[in-house]
């Protein structure tokens, strides 16, 4: 009976007992799914691995000596190490895997989340918030429900676009949520395309600022064609205008009769890019998505040019 460990060991839980809510992470130890098929592979590879060891020096004696000849000719002894070096690393990785955070990405919005999410971003006044409305990024509330931070996951890092959407103390509390959230997950928090006016948020998250671009602002209502910078611009809007195009916005009531035609047009660009649909920080043809929005239009006649 050995009391003298136990009793040990009986302190150290009992100290450590209050402090559970402070390990927040959960780890794979108890809830990881074994990849049946790879641990398998890697099983009989370490398998084969000793059987062909044994066939290739079948004539060599064992003894202890082996683990401490090193020679130039010495392969049998060399094999041996390397075996064992093998499987240690393999424990170590397979600890590895057993000890990190479990990394179990949220759910995708459902109706409901995408319900408060269209009431939220309609109350912000921003065009950039109905990026949320795709469904191809988290969601992540404040405890008010007033604002939210949207997401995407791509290896250990979780990036939000653009800053949180909703009003400011709101605001507040969601990045903070996110920040806290991904300490959770043991993944790097990353805010992409945010405003100026809100860096000093992030700086007061322990986060760096990096540029990695800029963004050109026109004023509308201070734009004009006049002036010989502007001579192209004009030329280009007086050969569409000798070429019978004509600029109209439709209302988002008259958007389903033409999603036949704007799917031809969108394709058509696809085609030009070589590319595939965007996604995240661009919008993309969806229909549940386009729907919900007014659109600009190039006509020539009948036929739609470009949206």
């Amino acid at each position: 009976l050995d009391y003298e460990e136990a009793l040990f060991l009986l302190v150290m839980f009992l100290a450590l007992l209050p402090c559970k809510a402070f390990f927040y992470r959960k780890g794979n130890l108890l809830s990881s799914q074994p990849n049946v098929p790879w641990t398998l592979a890697v099983l009989t590879s370490m398998a084969v691995l000793v059987g062909l060891l044994l066939f290739a020096y079948k004539h060599v004696e064992y003894s202890n000596e082996l683990w401490w000849r090193f020679a130039y000719k010495a392969d049998a002894p060399r094999s041996m190490r390397s075996l064992v070096g093998a499987g240690t690393l393999l424990a170590l990785f397979s600890f590895y895997q057993l000890l990190r955070p479990k990394r179990s990405l949220p759910p995708l919005p459902g109706p409901e989340e995408l319900a408060t999410v269209r009431s939220i971003v309609a109350a912000s006044g921003s065009t950039e918030a109905n990026l949320a409305l795709l469904g191809d990024k988290r969601i992540l509330f404040s405890s008010d429900q007033k604002a939210l931070v949207m997401f995407g996951c791509e290896g250990r890092s979780w990036v939000s676009m653009g800053d949180p959407v909703g009003p400011r103390g709101s605001a507040d509390d969601a990045a903070w949520s996110f920040l806290e959230l991904c300490d959770e997950k043991g993944v790097w928090p990353v805010f992409y395309q945010v405003h100026d006016t809100h860096l000093g948020r992030y700086v007061e998250m322990g986060l760096s600022v990096l540029k990695v671009g800029e963004e050109a602002l026109v004023s509308l209502s201070e734009f004009s064609l006049e002036g010989g910078r502007k001579a192209d611009l004009r030329r280009t809007c007086r050969k569409a205008s000798e070429a019978g195009l004509v600029f109209e916005v439709v209302s988002r009531d008259a958007v389903p009769a033409l999603l036949p035609q704007l799917k031809v047009v969108s394709d058509a660009w696809l085609g030009e890019k070589s590319g595939a649909e965007k996604g995240f920080s661009l919008g993309y043809f969806d229909e549940a998505y386009l729907l919900q929005f007014d659109f600009a239009l190039v006509r020539e006649g009948e036929s739609i040019l470009a949206f």
